[in-house]
């Protein structure tokens, strides 16, 4: 994260269970939730990451329409992101970032889950 880049609220794993996510009770696709923000606009680019200890990566992207300002935006999540090798002492680190035009880049705080069979 550049010093220039402002900090967003960390995106939410409804299936979690405070810092856990059990995986064997995961939905496919697992929805991961950026809160919404009163600033968005339409246009503005969405990325969300997701990076586990175990080097699965799995990223998704969405440009705002006007139905989506002001609304949480919910991204499917593949359960195999979170399973595929998953080994004791796993985790996984997920955040966002929103692109504005013309503007720098915003990026979230970051949440960390514990990923248990």
């Amino acid at each position: 994260m550049t010093a220039q880049m402002k900090t967003l609220p960390a995106p939410m794993l409804p299936d979690a269970v405070g810092d856990v996510l059990y995986v064997h009770n995961l939905p496919d696709p697992t929805p991961g939730e950026v809160p919404p923000n009163q600033n968005a606009a339409t246009g503005d680019k969405v990325e969300f990451k997701v990076k586990t200890s175990t080097d699965n990566t799995w990223q998704g992207q969405l440009v705002l329409t006007a139905g989506d300002t002001g609304q949480p935006i919910v991204f499917k999540i593949p359960k195999h992101v979170f399973e595929k090798n998953l080994k004791p002492g796993a985790t996984a680190d997920l955040h966002y970032v929103v692109t504005r035009i013309g503007q720098t880049p915003e990026q979230s705080a970051a949440l960390k889950v514990q990923l248990e069979l």
